[in-house]
């Protein structure tokens, strides 16, 4: 008898407008206007977070990788405290009409989580490789948002960096990095225990400084320098799985299989965090 929304003026699954977030459209409307009147922190990051979910529905990715394998995607917004400000649920193929088609998929979930982001104001944005491009590091940074964040090897846009052999003959504290002159836009690839690449509007390199960590070889941990854009992230990154553990601390776990109510109780425990 938990109802949102009156399901009598919901249209047909085959109608255009068709919204399979229907059943919950008021609730994730009203909690967006509100999650955006929070005053934001200088340091926000984008991921993804999973509504464990198990019963059938269109919306329901597989994601191996993360801990909830099974569930409805949430992009989300947070600062690196945990506090949500903005997100945006995974309908299945209706997510991926894409704004702007040079930034992909990923891009343009950010470009909409930054709506509400006072441009112009030098806020940081962090985000992983699913998210980032070259483009969407220039348009962010043209709006005044500047970021860090791990970026795909074939999203270098031909960038020659150093390649995997080459560092790792040079050892774990080896790295290599080029500059955009146009956007000025910073692209770096370190070796630690494999190589990792970055992409940066407002952080370099420098300062270089020793981080402790383990040697396989050595059987003991070593001092390895580490560049600041690779602190700079690790330090920034992770405000969404933040508020997921804290979410999944003290979960309404409920029995229903009904997609729905997955998602009312879901956004219920984030608004409580």
């Amino acid at each position: 008898y938990l109802h949102v929304n009156n399901n009598d003026n919901m249209l047909p699954r085959e109608h255009a407008n068709h919204d399979k977030l229907f059943k919950v459209r008021p609730l994730l409307d009203k909690l967006k206007e509100n999650f955006s009147k929070i005053e934001v922190e200088e340091f926000n990051c984008i991921d993804e977070m999973m509504i464990p979910l198990k019963s059938h529905t269109s919306m329901r990715p597989y994601i191996k990788s993360k801990p909830h394998r099974w569930g409805i995607k949430v992009f989300a917004r947070a600062g690196a405290s945990g506090m949500i400000y903005d997100f945006e649920l995974y309908v299945g193929k209706g997510t991926n009409i894409s704004d702007d088609v040079e930034l992909g998929v990923g891009g343009n979930v950010v470009i909409r989580l930054c709506q509400n982001l006072p441009k112009q104001r030098n806020f940081k944005l962090f985000m992983d490789n699913w998210f980032t491009s070259l483009a969407l590091a220039a348009k962010l940074k043209a709006e005044g948002i500047y970021m860090v964040g791990t970026i795909r090897k074939d999203r270098l846009a031909g960038c020659s960096l150093k390649s995997d052999a080459t560092l790792k003959q040079e050892g774990r504290e080896s790295f290599d990095y080029r500059v955009d002159i146009n956007d000025n836009v910073l692209m770096l690839k370190w070796h630690d225990n494999k190589a990792v690449h970055l992409i940066s509007t407002y952080k370099s390199q420098e300062p270089v400084e020793e981080v402790r960590r383990w040697s396989v070889a050595h059987k003991s941990y070593i001092q390895i320098p580490r560049p600041a854009i690779v602190k700079e992230y690790n330090t920034h990154m992770g405000g969404v799985d933040l508020h997921d553990m804290l979410v999944q601390l003290y979960r309404t776990d409920i029995k229903s299989r009904r997609f729905y109510l997955r998602i009312i109780f879901h956004f219920i425990d984030m608004s409580c965090v």
